[in-house]
C-alpha cells in the first residue's frame, strides 16, 4: 500500500511545473538553432537546471524538463537585458545552456 501511494505521489509531482515566468522573461523569445540571427548582439549564456528526476529516482518526463529550462533561461537572460535565447546544446542530466542576444 505505502509503494502505490509513493507511486501515485511520483507521478503526480512529474506533471508539476517547479518554475514560472517572470514578467522580464516574458519579453524573451525562444528561437532555434536553425533561426537567422542576423543583426543581434550576442550578450552571453545562461545555463538552466532543474529536477531531472523526484522521489526514489522516478524520472520527470522530457517535455517538461525542456519547458523549465526555458522558463529558467528566459527569467535569467532578462537579468542580462536579452530578448532573445538558443539553445546550445542538449538537456543533459535536468540541465542545457543557452545563447542570450539582444535583437532589434
Amino acid at each position: 500500500m505505502k509503494l502505490i501511494a509513493i507511486s501515485l505521489l511520483s507521478i503526480t509531482l512529474s506533471a508539476c511545473t517547479w518554475v514560472e515566468l517572470n514578467s522580464k522573461g516574458r519579453g524573451v523569445v525562444i528561437r532555434q538553432q536553425t533561426d537567422s540571427i542576423d543583426g543581434c548582439q550576442r550578450i552571453g549564456t545562461v545555463t538552466a537546471k532543474t529536477r531531472a528526476s523526484i522521489v526514489a529516482g522516478t524520472s520527470r518526463g522530457d517535455k517538461k524538463i525542456a519547458e523549465e529550462l526555458s522558463i529558467l533561461a528566459r527569467n535569467e537572460a532578462a537579468t542580462l537585458n536579452a530578448n532573445t535565447i538558443v539553445a546550445n546544446n542538449n538537456i543533459s542530466d535536468g540541465q542545457q545552456s543557452f545563447i542570450a542576444y539582444s535583437c532589434p
